[in-house]
């Protein structure tokens, strides 16, 4: 038998081995089974471009065989996200030590004592802003300054769809030590929230029948002072407000976000309590919205309520108070978190005897227990003090030396004595030394301060500053770790500067005075700029003061519309090739032209500004920002004769928040299409009011025109009060009256989100949507639009032609109710 068995196992085994054999000879690769070898691409092309980056799955794509796998080393970050990085430390592989400095763990990994930044120690949101790097050193680093993002499992597939993918799991048993080292509670988040409405009682009811732990309340506070749950303090993030009788109690409070707002602390309980909820829809961007049955069901509960519904329920272990302690702040309340956690009271302690295992333990009952090794001396230390123990040894002595062979001088010092550490005293005179035990002293070095007025500067308004001013500017530029130019209290007469970068170190330009701008003809007219920084790193403008650009003096000369010869004028202050860099706190007053204007520049942050030229004042700008990136314009109020903000070709990531505008036309994108390649992106528009201005947000472009792109421009919680055309989008922008009336434009317009828009438009035109015949615009999305118009020809209406536009939440006007015609010049100049 055992022989029969024997030769069934020789023959299926000489079987199988033939079989392996002939697909050998039929095939070129000498492989088992005859097929080709996997390609395995570990990290992409890590070998030029920093491993796992994006830059390296993608030309390991191009470069190699159709069929590569590309390889993922699957790290977990802290909330269980998987990112691809070849190591569970981020140390040499990212830039994670100079975003996070000092933020060093030390863990057992495999058995051996390990000190870095772990992946299971932060989220993923906490590793948004760290960027991959080449870790094996004799390979090349200069991709790294490319800052590539960490990217998750999901990416990778999403991104590249690779043919195969390589997951390789590593250190699996720190990282469920780290993450698992107890039973977690499930605690909800504003109650059963992807259900209802946050933080009503439908939610709360919710969450306790699905059996969560403990029951959350962000405690607000309404203006008679009653607490209740509610997810934010801003009434318009989770409530229909913005569409109520209160729409007009928006507030901006900079200490609680960037923006108006709607608080609660603006409205009594008896109002918050009849306002409708509404659902939260995180993943509205990607068209997911949650629950739209009840999306406006429930109720606002009172702390009170809220503790009573949760009294009631056996099943939670505790609830989690969010108390938001007020403090008052220019005349608003601001919030600060304090979270708590109550736990369930046991029902036993409702007894009116406390039982023995609860009775409070009596003063040295445990003393018996105690290991007498361990136990206290009966009466404390209470040593004898003798004179010799508390005077202080005598000084050393000091001697001079003989002179250094420089010319200078020494102090000899004699030996001190240990223990004792000696003190440098630093003031304008000679240095001296005296000893102090255990006593540190630490020296701080300040930037120093240019005064224009040491350089010979004259606050009298008449006398031209310019030498002075580029003097100071000069020096401190020069000097090692950069320093501030002061311009001090006072009227500064200027004419037009450069101040060219290459600077040692950060520079700071304070403006405390006025800085008015030359009137007269030679210095005011054909000249593109009256203060200019070029080529500048780490650049802060701030200080309070002004700059006068004294416009009435040079607007008679803007004849440009009527005349293609005109002579240009002077921008009051241009940043070219301005990096890392920040504006805030300061005025530009009437300038001739642009109050601001950004070219080639990114990483610049103009915040807290406040911009006035009259609604009449010809090309008077706010701020123009052209060929420039990262951007952020926050927290300002523009009134000028021309748009408040405008973008030209190349402007990208740009946000804008917090803005007041008007008068003004508004805040414009465009015009584009002048030249081939014209391309603005990824702008956010949020939390801006628009008083008195001709337009709202507008996009503009000429037809006919070179090809070009609008693309992800979002527009979100603005109100308008009188505005001409509070959204329209223009491609047959024509101001000269001279454009083909029948030739379209090129640039196409697309992923465009206008969302609680609401206010009053002074024409029937709310909505205008002109877009082009030959490159219509696409994925326009209208959510909670509520624009009105009061005049006597009737309602706000919404005219439309070649446009993609999606609808959703309230709508008034209806959307695309007109259509327009496009054999006539724009009438929106």
């Amino acid at each position: 038998m055992c022989n029969l068995r024997a030769l069934v196992v020789a023959a299926l085994l000489l079987h199988s081995v033939g079989a392996l054999v002939s697909a050998q000879r039929s095939s070129q690769w000498k492989t088992l089974s005859g097929d080709a070898p996997k390609v395995v691409a570990r990290g992409g092309f890590s070998g030029l471009f920093p491993g796992f980056s994006s830059a390296a799955f993608n030309l390991a794509l191009i470069t190699s065989v159709p069929d590569v796998i590309l390889w993922c080393d699957v790290q977990l970050t802290k909330d269980g996200a998987g990112i691809c990085f070849p190591d569970l430390l981020l140390n040499n592989n990212s830039n994670i030590n100079e975003v996070l400095p000092q933020k060093e763990k030390t863990y057992l990994v495999n058995g051996v004592s390990t000190k870095g930044w772990f992946t299971v120690d932060y989220t993923w949101d906490g590793l948004v802003n760290i960027s991959v790097t080449q870790g094996i050193y004799s390979r090349t680093n200069r991709f790294d300054g490319n800052l590539y993002p960490i990217l998750l499992v999901e990416d990778v597939v999403t991104q590249f769809k690779p043919p195969g993918l390589w997951l390789n799991i590593q250190s699996v048993l720190l990282t469920l030590q780290v993450m698992l080292q107890d039973k977690p509670l499930v605690i909800s988040k504003y109650g059963a929230s992807g259900d209802f409405p946050s933080c009503t009682d439908l939610a709360y009811t919710k969450a306790i029948a699905d059996g969560v732990d403990v029951l959350d309340c962000p405690v607000q506070i309404s203006k008679d002072g009653i607490p209740f749950c509610a997810s934010s303090i801003n009434l318009i993030d989770s409530t229909t407000v913005a569409q109520s009788a209160f729409s007009n109690l928006t507030t901006v409070v900079p200490e609680i976000k960037a923006g108006s707002g709607i608080y609660t602390f603006s409205l009594a309980w008896k109002d918050i309590e009849g306002l409708t909820p509404t659902i939260s829809n995180p993943s509205s961007k990607y068209a997911l919205f949650r629950n739209p049955r009840f999306k406006t069901g429930g109720k606002y509960l009172t702390l009170s309520d809220f503790l009573a519904l949760a009294k009631k329920s056996s099943s939670l272990s505790g609830v989690l108070i969010g108390i938001e302690v007020a403090t008052k702040i220019t005349g608003h309340t601001l919030a600060t978190n304090i979270w708590c956690l109550i736990v369930a009271e046991n029902p036993c302690l409702r007894q009116k005897e406390i039982p023995s295992y609860m009775s409070p333990i009596p003063p040295a009952s445990l003393v018996q227990v105690i290991t007498p090794s361990y136990l206290p001396p009966a009466e404390a230390p209470n040593p004898v003090l003798t004179e010799s123990d508390v005077i202080e040894p005598p000084l050393p002595s000091v001697t001079a030396v003989a002179p250094a062979p420089t010319g200078g001088s020494t102090v000899g010092v004699s030996p001190r004595p240990s223990g004792s550490i000696t003190k440098v005293h630093a003031d304008d005179g000679a240095t001296s030394m005296s000893h102090v035990h255990f006593f540190r002293v630490q020296l701080n070095r300040q930037k120093m301060i240019f005064n224009v007025k040491k350089y010979g500067g004259v606050a009298d308004g008449k006398t031209d500053n310019s030498k002075a001013f580029i003097d100071a500017w000069t020096q401190a530029c020069q000097n090692n770790g950069g320093g501030v130019v002061l311009f001090p209290a006072g009227k500064y007469l200027v004419k037009p500067v450069v101040f060219t970068g290459g600077c040692k170190g950060p520079m700071v330009v304070q403006i405390k005075g006025t800085l008015l701008a030359p009137v007269e003809v030679k210095s005011s007219i054909d000249i593109n700029h009256w203060i200019t920084f070029q080529y500048v790193d780490n650049l802060v403008i701030n200080g309070g003061g002004s700059l006068d650009g004294q416009g009435p003096s040079a607007w008679p000369y803007n004849n440009c519309m009527n005349d293609p010869h005109c002579k240009r004028l002077p921008t009051t202050l241009r940043l070219d090739f301005v990096t890392n860099s920040k504006i805030h706190d300061i005025t530009s007053i009437n300038s001739k032209n642009v109050h601001i204007n950004l070219f080639a520049s990114h990483d610049i942050t103009i915040q807290n500004i406040t911009i006035s030229a009259p609604g009449d004042s010809p090309n008077t700008d706010g701020i123009h920002i052209g060929t420039s990136h990262h951007i952020e314009i926050l927290d300002s109020v523009i009134a000028t004769g021309d748009d408040c903000i405008s973008f030209s070709s190349g402007s990208n990531n740009i946000k804008i928040s917090g803005v007041h505008c008007g008068p003004g036309h508004g805040i414009s994108i465009g015009s584009l299409g002048k030249g081939a390649g014209d391309d603005v992106s990824f702008v956010d528009i949020r939390n801006c009011t628009f008083v008195g201005t001709t337009n709202g947000v507008r996009v503009k472009t000429w037809a006919p025109s070179q090809p070009g792109t609008v693309s992800h421009l979002t527009v979100e919680y603005v109100r308008v009060d009188k505005v001409d055309n509070p959204i329209i989008i223009d491609q047959q922008y024509c101001p000269s009256r001279s454009c083909s009336t029948t030739e379209s434009s090129r640039v196409q317009i697309q992923d465009v989100k206008f969302s609680n828009i609401w206010g009053s438009s002074t024409t029937q035109s709310a909505i205008t949507l002109k877009c082009s015949q030959t490159n219509p615009c696409q994925k326009i999305e209208m959510r909670d639009i509520n624009l009105r118009y009061n005049g006597p020809e009737g309602s706000a209406h919404s005219a439309c032609t070649n446009a993609d536009v999606v609808t959703y939440g309230q709508q008034q006007p209806l959307p695309c109710t007109e259509k327009i015609e496009l054999l006539y010049p724009s009438i929106f100049d």
